[in-house]
């Protein structure tokens, strides 16, 4: 030690223990000099979303010593993932494999991301590189996770432009593109309803429009959006369809289908027979589940008849207008009038032959000689 240096703390004796104390300290000081400190990262702004300009902004940073700094995406520094090096002496910085073209660097550490996209969200890793010294690894990484947040879009709603009857049940579903999930909240004339994204109101009543409205909200970003639809609520109901597959089924060999197609708001369908409710279970008859198709199996010439389906809920019904169905069958064994095969010559003679469901043959004349030459 330089003899002219002195100690701050006054005179000590040269081979007294507290000058070695004060040297111990002194250097252990200039080490901790060149010792990298903590860095922290902050996200600007600190809820970014898509589209905006971010800065994750360092703090803790030392220039000195330091030879350059990368940039990677993720939490390795594999070169793969790296964005870019900026080189301290010379203030430049190269691209990596993971630039973009979006990326810029400052002296102070800090990488700057313009008009952000929703995949930037993920872990940055900042890697600082510093000349060979003994003490060690001359390098230190420190990551933070980046966010970055979208929409919500404008919500969609089903279904759109739709006609309810009194008496039926409504259900609105929503959904907007958002990240992460939209909470959804559902308005109702102005007023707040339930939450969700489904929207169910049993046994609607009214006769006129309601406005349900969809209010979506990002939960981390506190951007919202929000879609109306106007429902038509009618005090009737519209009239049900009849399909017939087979408008000619012949008997004891064709089966027919007849398919009732209801207003989408309805509730039940019931079919009719000539006036009579038809129940599954009826020999021949079948039923779906839903009541919607009703089918004859191998028709006869009674099923030939008046059908008609009913579409109703607990406050309104409406009522297909009667289709017919004709099944076509015969002829029938012929039968022929009088059976009396015993005739008296001379007399009046009608022999008639009929079968169903047509007239084949009628014949009137007086009876001379053999009958078959008559005939």
């Amino acid at each position: 030690m330089n003899e002219h240096m002195k100690f701050p703390f006054g005179d000590f004796q040269r081979n007294g223990p507290w000058p070695g104390h004060l040297l111990t300290a002194f250097l252990l000081c200039f080490q901790l000099q060149l010792t990298p400190a903590e860095l922290t990262i902050t996200p600007i702004p600190s809820r970014p979303v898509e589209g905006e300009n971010i800065t994750l902004f360092v703090q803790g940073f030392i220039g000195e010593d330091l030879m350059s700094f990368n940039w990677f995406r993720g939490s390795t520094t594999d070169l793969a993932q790296q964005i870019l090096t900026f080189v301290s002496m010379s203030g430049t910085q190269s691209m990596g494999k993971a630039y973009t073209g979006r990326e810029r660097a400052e002296a102070d550490g800090s990488l700057h991301i313009s008009s952000s996209h929703l995949n930037d969200s993920g872990i940055y890793t900042i890697r600082q590189i510093f000349f060979p010294t003994d003490s060690g690894s001359n390098m230190v990484s420190t990551n933070v996770y980046l966010p970055v947040y979208d929409g919500p879009d404008p919500p969609v709603l089903r279904p759109e432009g739709s006609d309810f009857v009194v008496g039926s049940n409504l259900t609105l579903s929503c959904f907007a593109s958002s990240n992460p999930a939209a909470h959804y909240i559902w308005w109702v004339n102005g007023t707040a309803g339930p939450s969700g994204q489904q929207l169910f109101i049993p046994n609607i009543s009214g006769g006129k429009s309601e406005v349900y409205a969809c209010h979506a909200t990002n939960p981390d970003s506190g951007l919202h959006s929000t879609a109306e639809i106007a429902v038509s609520i009618s005090e009737t109901l519209t009239q049900p369809g009849v399909l017939v597959n087979n408008s000619g089924p012949v008997e004891n060999k064709d089966s027919v289908n007849l398919t009732c197609v209801p207003p989408k708001s309805l509730v039940a369908i019931v079919w009719f027979n000539d006036g009579e409710i038809l129940l599954s279970g009826r020999q021949g008859l079948g039923l779906s589940p839903d009541n919607r198709i009703l089918t004859l199996e191998v028709v006869t010439r009674n099923d030939s008849d008046l059908y008609q389906c009913e579409a109703r809920n607990p406050d309104v019904a409406s009522t297909r207008a009667p289709i017919t169905l004709k099944v076509i069958y015969g002829p029938d064994i012929p039968i022929v009038t009088p059976p009396n095969s015993t005739f008296v010559e001379g007399y009046a003679l009608t022999i008639s032959c009929f079968s169903t469901p047509i007239l084949l043959l009628s014949t009137r004349g007086r009876l001379m000689g053999h009958l078959s030459h008559q005939l």
